[in-house]
């Protein structure tokens, strides 16, 4: 999303979107995951999140009074595109030979890191 997008750094104005910049939105991507899952303490709620919006996330939380994705998603307090993105996400990850999700992001971590970057295909902040 365009606000998103420029909070994370990038350029988004009839002149120049970076959003379309793979290198420059696939950092930016990582740092928005990596401050979902801070906020919201697990991986398939900062996927549901990325997909759905912060604020929608919390609204399914705050009404169904619970932070477990599965119960969000039964309850269908989230859209059906994000009911199904998430699953889909985390099943890439296990064909890709990714048993576990990754290791939670320090809370100091440098936004400038030599780590390696993932992203979804098609996903953009």
């Amino acid at each position: 999303m365009p606000d998103t997008a420029r909070r994370y750094g990038l350029e988004v104005n009839p002149a120049d979107d970076e959003r379309l910049d793979a290198v420059k939105s696939t950092r930016a991507a990582a740092r928005y995951l990596r401050d979902l899952y801070q906020q919201f303490g697990s991986w398939p709620l900062a996927l549901a999140a990325y997909n759905a919006g912060e604020d929608a996330l919390q609204r399914a939380v705050r009404h169904a009074a619970s932070s477990d994705f599965l119960q969000l998603s039964n309850l269908r307090l989230l859209p059906q595109e994000t009911r199904n993105y998430v699953p889909a996400v985390l099943s890439v990850m296990q064909l890709l030979g990714n048993r576990q999700l990754p290791i939670p992001p320090s809370r100091g971590a440098e936004t400038q890191s030599s780590a390696p970057v993932f992203a979804v295909i098609g996903g953009q902040p």
